[in-house]
């Protein structure tokens, strides 16, 4: 190693995390938000990071269901580009799932919604993609329909923080947000059998973490070290800004379709947050998206279904630096 390398043997790396999601569909006109239990509520106040996805519609076969005591029987209907898939499904003791339920029927106007009446005579709605959830696990749809139920092709993403105030992503999503519009009237217009869904995801608390190599370690970089381990990145950077570096890594990772459209967007490196980060002396941010707690898969074009994506990006030139990979690559050595 050249001695420019060990000026930098201590090196810092920013981790960010998403995480409480929530999955909303526009075309509910975000009713479910007003049925969704306080814990649920909470997490959508508090989403600052909102992805558009798409995938196949699917919804219940009204005629199909029936019940008796211990078992409830429900059909589905997938709209493919392809065609049209019919699958059925039976709960065996369903009272596990839906206690108390007394009576199921699906929604009069949100086929995608099943209706369960409780015996105290409160009714609870379930969205289609939980209900089918549970019948998945008992008849094993996974062969035929699991990419189609699960995947979720990423559009668009943004953040919470508009030009003119300050609000979380439910609220950004819900007011009439002009890209979601249009990127609605495009799915209906030109995918009748795809619908469009909102992923609402709250940025973590951030975490600068410092990696010493000790073989390398001398007098020269002890001033480096003391700065990194006393360096507070809460005092340095503002919640605004946080969500402006997850916001940006996640584009610049799924680049989305519609983020393409986006004017006078600066290329990902160059703005104003991403040299602050480099006066900071941070050399690499590291955003990780783990869907695995609401069971989806996000893909995009250039990026393959998965439930935990991580996007890693160098800040600073790697001919002077030590790259994350390159301290793997002695630890694995």
């Amino acid at each position: 190693m050249n001695a420019s390398m060990q000026k930098y043997a201590y090196e810092t790396f920013l981790y960010l995390g998403v995480e409480k999601f929530c999955l909303l569909r526009p075309s509910d006109n975000f009713e479910y938000y007003k049925e969704i239990i306080p814990e649920h509520k909470k997490y959508v106040d508090e989403s600052n990071i909102y992805i558009l996805c798409k995938k196949p519609r699917i919804r219940f076969l009204e005629s199909s269901i029936s019940y008796d005591q211990d078992k409830l029987k429900i059909g589905f209907e997938l709209c493919t580009k392809n065609g049209i898939k019919k699958v059925f499904g039976v709960l065996e003791n369903y009272h596990q799932f839906f206690p108390n339920a007394a009576e199921f029927f699906c929604h009069d106007i949100r086929t995608s919604k099943l209706v369960v009446k409780l015996s105290k005579g409160i009714t609870v709605t379930y969205p289609i993609e939980a209900v089918f959830k549970l019948f998945d696990s008992c008849n094993n749809f996974q062969t035929i329909l699991d990419s189609e139920i699960r995947h979720y092709e990423v559009l668009y993403i943004g953040k919470s923080y508009g030009k003119k105030n300050t609000s979380n992503a439910y609220k950004r999503v819900q007011n009439k947000h002009e890209k979601i519009q249009e990127i609605l009237i495009d799915i209906l217009e030109n995918e009748p059998y795809n619908e469009l869904f909102v992923l609402l995801m709250d940025v973590d608390r951030p975490e600068l973490i410092g990696i010493c190599i000790p073989d390398l370690c001398d007098d020269r970089i002890i001033n480096n070290i003391d700065r990194a381990k006393n360096f507070d990145f809460e005092d340095k950077f503002s919640k605004e800004e946080v969500v402006d570096i997850t916001e940006a890594c996640l584009i610049k990772y799924f680049d989305p379709i519609y983020n393409k459209n986006l004017k006078n967007k600066k290329s990902f490196g160059k703005e104003k947050i991403f040299q602050k980060c480099k006066n900071h002396d941070v050399n690499s941010i590291s955003t990780i998206v783990d869907a695995t707690p609401i069971n989806l898969c996000l893909y995009s074009p250039s990026v393959e279904a998965k439930e935990i994506h991580e996007a890693f990006y160098n800040l600073h030139n790697e001919n002077n630096r030590i790259t994350f990979d390159y301290l793997l690559s002695l630890r694995d050595g």
